[in-house]
């Protein structure tokens, strides 16, 4: 398996389609491969929706074939149903916007930091710790 292989594989894919969060777990599939197989509008999506990945860490979120950030008020607006469609419990979790792009199979650093989940989403609080 690839270098690009094995980081695709240690992560967990979504995209912001429609409104709704989709999501791809630990694939070797790019996701331009993964928005192929569905069969949708690659470049589309790929040029205009909102989509990242989960690392167990973290949460990275950009736009564009250039993996530029995305306008910050509207991660946040989806944050909370991409947290619950993820799974992820830990109010911890950083929420990253935009990348650098580096080496492919390299984890590439964020552009920016939002903050995490329960500065985010403080209502995340609420229904996680209940």
């Amino acid at each position: 398996m690839s270098t690009e292989q094995e980081f695709h594989k240690r992560r967990i894919l979504f995209v912001v389609k429609d409104g709704k969060v989709f999501i791809n777990k630990y694939t070797k599939k790019s996701h331009e491969e993964w928005f192929r197989q569905m069969g949708w509008n690659v470049s589309q999506i790929m040029n205009n929706s909102i989509r990242g990945y989960y690392d167990g860490t973290a949460i990275y979120c950009y736009c564009g074939y250039n993996f530029r950030e995305p306008d910050s008020s509207l991660i946040i607006d989806i944050l909370e149903k991409i947290v619950k469609k993820l799974e992820i419990s830990n109010l911890e979790t950083k929420v990253h916007s935009g990348v650098v792009v580096g080496k492919i199979g390299d984890k590439w650093k964020p552009q920016k930091t939002l903050g995490n989940v329960g500065q985010l989403v403080p209502e995340l609080q609420t229904i996680l710790l209940a």
